[in-house]
């Protein structure tokens, strides 16, 4: 502004006849000078007050869940993909407000896509119920049938189908009673250590689970480097998050499917139990998912009976042993789940 006006004074009004003789010579400097001063100040505005403008704007969108960064992004940035020079001077806030718009994207993304997991499980779960009910109901009627009388091989039948829809639906709700504990972060699993040997507690708990009828297809081999090991560990938690493995290995893969479990130590503090398969495996997607709640994802041709929260109770009930859960996998190349359990 200050060179602005020298030229003015100085140069341009001589120029156009405005001298010290002339009578309108000061009311024209003051005229110019005024002008001078709101084109300035306008320049001066817009220069560092109209980048602000868009800020203000682009969290407005934020506020409201529009991610359409394009739109801010062609006035922020030039061709060559750089900040322009009058946003230069709030280049920390733009790149703070980049990565707030990717983790906000990134969130209602996947909250969109717990929204739908959801709803699809809900349906899921409503078919998987109303069908061990209709064969109950079925059943049921058949022996209440005055009509018809049945021998005892047949009612031993009818009674052994009712117990076992019965028992399928037990273990449906019992997976519904613990939504609870993993529907947040903040909630604790009440856990009851107990001091047991961890080998021979996984022996039981395999031997009970090849005695179940429905998994007699699998065949389960145990093996162990150790012995005897006492470790602290809560029997019903980690025999309930041992099982939902299992049976999501045995769901989700081919019958004939050989399962390895192996028990080994890793350090004076530390264990793992190795669940291995030869099924057909899982893709980075199914990987990324699985123990996320409701999620019912396979990868046989088969619908999934589950409720698509036994993995994530699992992966809870671990956490509460202070322990973690990883899983290796390649499609055609079988699944493997190491768990991590601390010795004391």
């Amino acid at each position: 502004m200050t060179i602005a006006m020298a030229v003015t004074i100085e140069i341009l009004l001589p120029f156009l006849g405005f001298t010290e003789d002339n009578p309108y010579a000061t009311l024209t400097v003051i005229i110019v000078f005024t002008l001078q001063i709101v084109t300035c100040s306008s320049l001066f505005a817009w220069y560092f007050a109209s980048p602000l403008w868009s800020i203000q704007k682009w969290i407005q969108h934020l506020t409201t869940s529009e991610f359409d960064k394009d739109i801010f992004d062609r006035k922020i940035y030039n061709k060559n993909g750089k900040i322009k020079l009058r946003y230069l001077i709030y280049k920390n806030i733009i790149v703070d407000l980049g990565v707030l718009h990717d983790n906000l994207q990134a969130t209602e993304q996947h909250r969109k896509k717990i929204d739908e997991a959801k709803l699809d499980w809900i349906a899921g779960i409503s078919h998987d119920l109303k069908t061990p009910l209709t064969y109950i109901n079925g059943y049921s009627t058949l022996l209440l049938n005055p009509s018809y009388e049945w021998s005892t091989e047949e009612q031993q039948t009818f009674i052994g189908e009712i117990a076992d829809k019965g028992q399928h639906i037990e273990e449906l709700i019992n997976d519904l009673q613990h939504v609870a504990l993993i529907d947040s972060p903040e909630q604790t699993v009440p856990i009851f250590f107990k001091t047991e040997d961890i080998v021979t507690f996984i022996q039981g708990v395999l031997e009970d689970f090849k005695m179940d009828p429905r998994y007699h297809d699998t065949q389960i081999i145990f093996e162990a480097e150790i012995e005897m090991l006492n470790i602290q560990f809560d029997p019903v938690l980690l025999q309930r998050a041992i099982q939902n493995i299992l049976v999501n290995t045995i769901v989700h893969n081919p019958p004939k499917t050989t399962i390895t479990f192996f028990i080994s130590q890793l350090s004076s503090n530390e264990i793992v139990l190795k669940i291995d398969d030869d099924g057909i495996g899982m893709d980075k997607e199914t990987i990324d998912q699985l123990f996320t709640k409701y999620y019912r994802g396979t990868t046989t041709t088969s619908k999934s009976s589950g409720t698509g929260l036994g993995l994530a109770i699992a992966y809870r009930f671990i956490q509460a042993h202070n322990g973690r859960i990883q899983v290796k996998s390649t499609l055609n190349s079988g699944t493997t789940f190491l768990i991590y359990l601390q010795k004391n």
